[in-house]
């Protein structure tokens, strides 16, 4: 009885429309702490999130409909390849994987090194995963904004109260302004504390709201037949991420926010043959009337962010300047091979004993983490996979006959765009469970579908 109920696909669907949902919801299960100098480090904490039990049921419902299936058990290993350069795409993702397994037998903190190649053959099986299971690409789109826009609700809850209350059931931390070590903005004297969301930092929190921001763009622009109550969630959904990326205080997510919004009205400008130019204009000036309000509203914040003069805003742009010559410090001796997935905190902790835990921070840059921990061998993987997937959507572009630059600001073009730009400026793609597997899930959903659906 239980097998026939899970060869209906339909729970499989919704298995891994609520594993989205839980993406930025950071509930867990700590069963390992490592230390450095005797306290715990963030980067070394080892858990067992409410997605990843998600995650286990539905590839355990999905092995079993392969295994009781005839015809889908001799396709268990075969994926739909739309291309050569899709075939290397898959390659170069199993290589990465691999490559992350062997940096164990050189890392320092083994433990932690082989938790983190587990999480990226977690991230390989959900490629798998969404390749052969079948979904609604606009439930699943609709599911994680959200989930991301709830994230966001609670941001702006907690930056007008000031507090974030402490819960393990929605995995929150306590934060306060008045906490020392929270993420605040200190001007004319006041502690102001940032958004923080579901989210363990408000960087993060800006980052998925710029990801479900792109996302709810084309979400809105597909429902303008639909009925009035869903576009009005629509349109919710984009105040709200609207207001989140404000609040979050992230410069780099107000530079990229900025980019997609002049890429929107370069679109209209140039007038290409592409149907989404005035629905997109329309929402773009919606949002940015939300955001340019804000920015009067709060100007003392803005200028304090912005200018960058105050005490911590100094303190911060320093300790990241610090932190990329930390970085290649460590690849003087370690270019080739790394020092290990996971392990770059514990190296710093070699080159500078006896700091306190929070001084060991990986760099605010995954292009340069990733190159600190696998060497120059897991760095241009890395690059690879990203101008694979550039060439494979290129291609289907050409095919449609539209450009590059006419569908930047919608869709997979734009969800690419903004995570190889957040990249840059942060590390939580590599370094959070939920940013690695995001990050998994976008490469695969850019792969699966072709450009005439997104």
């Amino acid at each position: 009885m239980f097998f026939l109920k899970v060869k209906n696909t339909k729970i499989i669907e919704y298995l891994f429309y609520f594993f989205i949902f839980l993406l930025p919801w950071q509930t867990r299960w700590i069963f390992h702490d490592s230390l450095i100098g005797g306290e715990i480090y963030e980067y070394g904490r080892l858990s067992l999130y409410g997605f990843d039990v998600v995650f286990i049921i539905l590839l355990f419902c999905h092995l079993i409909n392969l295994v009781t299936s005839k015809v889908q058990r001799d396709r268990l290993l075969d994926i739909e390849v739309k291309s050569n350069y899709g075939r290397k795409l898959l390659v170069v993702c199993c290589l990465l994987t691999v490559f992350c397994f062997l940096s164990i037998l050189q890392s320092p903190d083994k433990l932690v090194a082989l938790f983190w190649s587990l999480r990226f053959a977690q991230g390989l099986i959900l490629i798998w995963l969404i390749q052969k299971i079948n979904f609604n690409q606009l439930k699943a789109v609709f599911v994680f904004v959200i989930s991301v826009s709830l994230s966001s609700l609670l941001g702006v809850y907690n930056f007008v109260v000031q507090e974030i209350f402490a819960s393990k059931w929605l995995g929150l931390a306590d934060h306060s302004a008045a906490n020392l070590g929270d993420s605040v903005i200190e001007t004319g004297g006041l502690r102001v504390l940032r958004a923080y969301g579901s989210l363990p930092h408000p960087n993060i929190l800006a980052g998925f709201a710029i990801i479900a921001f792109i996302a709810v763009f084309w979400l809105r622009v597909l429902l303008d037949n639909r009925h009035w109550l869903k576009r009005l969630s629509a349109d919710l959904m984009i105040f709200t991420l609207t207001i989140a990326i404000f609040l979050s205080f992230s410069r780099a997510a107000w530079l990229i926010y900025s980019v997609m919004i002049v890429l929107i009205l370069i679109n209209n400008i140039i007038k290409k043959t592409f149907t989404l130019n005035k629905s997109y204009l329309r929402l773009a000036l919606y949002s940015l009337v939300i955001f340019a309000s804000l920015s009067i509203i709060l100007s003392p914040l803005m200028k304090t962010r912005v200018g960058g003069n105050e005490r911590l805003e100094i303190k911060s742009t320093q300790e990241r300047l610090a932190g990329y010559q930390d970085s290649l410090e460590l690849l003087k001796n370690n270019w080739v091979l790394g020092v290990g997935i996971g392990n770059y905190t514990q190296e710093l902790q070699n080159m500078y004993p006896g700091k306190p835990a929070w001084f060991y921070q990986p760099v605010h840059n995954t292009y340069l983490l990733v190159l600190s921990e696998l060497g120059l061998i897991g760095a241009i993987t890395i690059i690879l996979i990203f101008v694979i997937i550039f060439v494979i959507k290129k291609q289907e572009l050409r095919s449609k006959k539209l450009s590059v630059v006419c569908c930047l600001p919608a869709g997979k073009a734009g969800l690419l765009f903004v995570v190889i730009c957040l990249l840059f400026f942060d590390h939580y793609f590599w370094t959070i469970a939920s940013g690695l597997l995001l990050f998994f899930m976008i490469i695969a959903y850019c792969y699966k579908f072709n450009a005439s659906k997104i």
